[in-house]
């Protein structure tokens, strides 16, 4: 019997120095990747930057104690370039134990920036289980601001949609509900009504119906996400272009008649959120119609066929422009240069943007923005009326303005864009990746820029890719990102692999 104790104390001896060993050689790595880290901020080139990405991804698939050390050091640094701290926040937040993210919690006071946004994509990831408990718990009902916004729009994402986690959510929303005049309890609010809408309607529905008659539209506004709710005749437009998403995503067929009475209402958005509800409600394509429309439900109530719309309007790569406030951004990395030979995709480029400006009504305003490393516009956070002179010269400005250079900074071009407080279409022509900020933060950022605009991205990725070889990494990298950018906010995509005539989708 001494013997069997002694061997099974060796046993869990020699276990117990095993564990220690991994300890220590996750330490070291750890340690390891902070020194590269520290001596690569001193250098600004794009090839260094990527490498910290990379660094940072490492850092947040250690589980060792130096690890969250030092990325929570890293995202408390000043100096951290901001899509850098938003992807040491995803990492941070993806290996965190309940100490750490308690810790970084207390500095976490703004709901509306991008940090809370990184930290739920991490705690998405996060399996600890102590961590889910807590996220689901004390960090989703008390502290700081940021961290209470991060938890719940992780239990807005997470698979898992039980009573007791809506329970949890209600509980914020009855809390604060009152108070949405403050801009942080707004932001709380509204996330956590968003995350509600998501769950089945017997854990939600009583929520759900008290936010869609709150004063504040912030708060129907998500509500609205719901099809449940009808708000398709609120008097807020962003709430009607919510309420007409959440109708076309769930095909909702009794809704059809309250989408074609949003034809009355001048907002174009309005009008293009109904579209594009009865669009994939009917399967038909209509256009901006009302009557047609009207014709059309007549017709499918006597079982009759489809009438025919009358309304046209310009198109850029196969998207149709329906909006009267719209920003054409366009890459002008070195990239853009290829083929060596022939059309190239710079001259694409300009040649289809000039083309399309010429197409847009006067009632239109528009801006162009060109993007390398650095970020040029036209018109510095304005947009111009599509008149015959100013699209004159917005055209000579493309041919000599938009000019080559080194870079792809989405992220920069992105936040010029919505610097424009009137824009509501945003069209993004890329040929490559961004490699000035990670595409998370980006996402994250939009996240936090559009919560209450609903801004719509359409991407387009100019690859040609037809007319000469190319890497499939390199097209499924930027395939990825651009898909990405159009689905976060509820735009289209398409890729562009030959010279425009049918862009495929």
């Amino acid at each position: 019997m001494k013997t069997g104790i002694a061997a099974l104390v060796v046993v869990v001896a020699l276990a117990g120095a095993g564990a220690s060993a991994v300890r220590a050689e996750s330490d070291k790595e750890a340690r390891d990747l902070r020194r590269q880290y520290d001596e690569l901020r001193r250098e600004t080139g794009l090839r260094s930057g990527i490498t910290r990405w990379s660094i940072l991804r490492k850092l947040g698939t250690s589980r060792s104690a130096t690890a969250r050390k030092a990325l929570a050091q890293i995202i408390r640094r000043r100096t951290t370039l901001g899509g850098e701290k938003l992807l040491a926040a995803i990492s941070l937040a993806t290996v965190a134990d309940l100490s750490t993210l308690v810790s970084l919690a207390k500095r976490m006071k703004d709901a509306s920036g991008p940090l809370p946004v990184a930290v739920a994509y991490g705690l998405l990831r996060n399996t600890n289980p102590e961590v889910e408990r807590w996220t689901a718990g004390v960090g989703l009902t008390k502290g700081a601001l940021g961290m209470r916004t991060a938890c719940a729009m992780t239990l807005a994402w997470r698979k898992s949609k039980t009573q007791a986690l809506a329970d949890g959510l209600r509980a914020v929303y009855e809390q604060h509900q009152a108070a949405t005049d403050d801009t942080g309890i707004a932001v709380l609010v509204y996330e956590t009504v968003s995350a509600l809408a998501r769950y089945p309607a017997k854990f939600a529905e009583a929520t759900l119906k008290s936010a869609a008659v709150h004063p504040d539209w912030r708060v129907r506004l998500a509500a609205a996400r719901s099809a449940r709710v009808s708000l398709l005749a609120d008097e807020h437009d962003l709430v009607c272009v919510a309420a007409a998403r959440a109708a076309g995503a769930r095909r909702a067929k009794a809704a059809i008649p309250d989408l074609i009475a949003l034809f009355e209402r001048p907002a174009l958005p309005v009008k293009r959120a109904a579209y594009r509800a009865l669009k994939a409600i009917s399967k038909k394509d209509l256009g901006l119609d009302p009557g047609a429309w009207r014709s059309w439900h007549k017709r499918q109530a006597r079982g009759a066929g489809q009438a025919k719309g009358s309304v046209t309007v310009s198109r850029y790569y196969g998207f149709e422009i329906l909006s009267e406030r719209a920003l054409f951004l366009v890459d002008v990395s070195g990239s853009m240069s290829w083929p060596e030979t022939g059309t190239q995709r710079i001259d694409v480029a300009r040649s289809e943007l000039i083309g399309v400006l010429g197409k847009l009504g006067e009632r239109t305003r528009f801006n162009v923005i060109g993007f390398h490393s650095a970020v040029r516009s036209w018109k510095k956070a304005k947009l111009m009326p599509a008149t015959k002179s100013n699209v004159g010269r917005a055209s000579s400005w493309i041919r000599e303005s938009l000019t080559l250079g080194d870079g792809t900074n989405v992220s920069g071009a992105l936040a010029t864009a919505f610097a424009h407080d009137d824009v509501d279409t945003i069209f993004l022509l890329g040929d490559g990746a961004p490699n000035h900020e990670p595409s998370f933060s980006i996402e994250a950022r939009i996240h936090a820029w559009n919560r209450f605009r609903r801004v719509v991205i359409n991407t387009i990725a100019l690859t040609l890719h037809k007319r000469g070889k190319l890497s499939k990494d390199r097209i499924d990298s930027l395939t990825r990102i651009m898909k990405r950018l159009a689905t976060i906010t509820a735009g289209e995509y398409r890729l562009v692999s030959d010279l425009p005539s049918l862009p495929q989708k």
